[in-house]
C-alpha cells in the first residue's frame, strides 16, 4: 500500500510502533547526527523531510533535485548525499543547518537506491 508517510518498526516485537507523515511518495531512509534524525527523500515533492527520532515530529522539509531517490550520510554523520534522478543531479545536505550546501551535475538519467551512494571525500568546510 502506498501512502505519504513512514511506518516505524518495533524491531524487538516487529510490530508497527508509529507513523508519521511526510511528503509526497516516500522513498528512502538516511540517519545522521548519531541517530537524532531520520531524513526521508519525497520523490512528488522535490524535498527531503526532516524527523526528530525521539519525538517523530517533522522539524523541516528541505527542498533538493527533481525525484529525488537515494540518500547517504557521509562518515562524519553532518552531511548527506540525495541523488536527484530527473535533475541528474546530487544534492549535499548539512545536517546541522538543514540546508542544501551544493548540487553536483551527474549523468543523464543517474539513479542510486538505498545505500548504493558511494562515500566520497568533498569538500565542505
Amino acid at each position: 500500500m502506498q501512502s505519504n508517510s513512514i511506518t516505524i518498526i518495533d524491531a524487538e516485537g516487529l510490530t508497527e510502533a508509529a507513523e508519521v507523515s511526510v511528503g509526497d511518495r516516500p522513498y528512502a531512509v538516511a540517519l545522521a547526527l548519531a541517530d537524532t534524525r531520520a531524513f526521508v527523500t519525497n520523490q512528488y515533492d522535490e524535498s527531503v523531510s526532516v524527523i526528530d527520532t525521539d519525538s517523530l515530529l517533522v522539524l523541516q522539509t528541505i527542498e533538493v533535485g527533481e525525484y529525488p531517490e537515494g540518500i547517504s550520510a557521509l562518515p562524519d554523520d553532518r552531511y548527506l548525499y540525495v541523488a536527484n534522478w530527473f535533475s541528474n543531479s546530487v544534492s549535499l545536505i548539512d545536517a546541522t543547518s538543514n540546508t542544501v550546501i551544493d548540487s553536483i551535475d551527474v549523468e543523464d538519467g543517474s539513479r542510486a537506491y538505498g545505500n548504493s551512494i558511494m562515500h566520497v571525500k568533498h569538500q565542505t568546510d
